[in-house]
């Protein structure tokens, strides 16, 4: 599971314009064919995610899943507007996965 995080919350700040467009498309909704799309991508991120968690016997598995990454998305927005050099966005990243690590799946 911590894998699994990791890896999507490092995607998440690798490509953090297709979060972007993931949330703009919530507001400001392009075609169905996008909310389609993004939909099913997001859904079936989320059951892999519930698939896992119930592995290793989190509770409240909605809740943790929307903690973990609205976090990550909270601190994209807040990066979007600053430029941010290679070394501070991998620094920011692991301070990102330790605090997950620390605070969301320590069990």
């Amino acid at each position: 599971m911590k894998d699994f995080v990791f890896k999507s919350v490092e995607e998440a700040f690798l490509n953090a314009q297709i979060v972007q467009i993931c949330l703009e498309n919530k507001i400001f909704p392009v075609s169905e064919k996008a909310d389609s799309i993004i939909k099913k991508m997001t859904d079936m991120h989320f059951s892999h995610f519930k698939t896992l968690a119930e592995k290793v016997n989190f509770s409240e598995v909605k809740l943790l899943y929307i903690s973990i990454f609205a976090l990550v998305i909270e601190i994209l927005i807040q990066d979007k507007n600053k430029i941010n050099p290679e070394e501070a966005k991998r620094r920011k990243l692991e301070e990102i996965l330790r605090y997950i690590d620390n605070q969301f799946l320590t069990v």
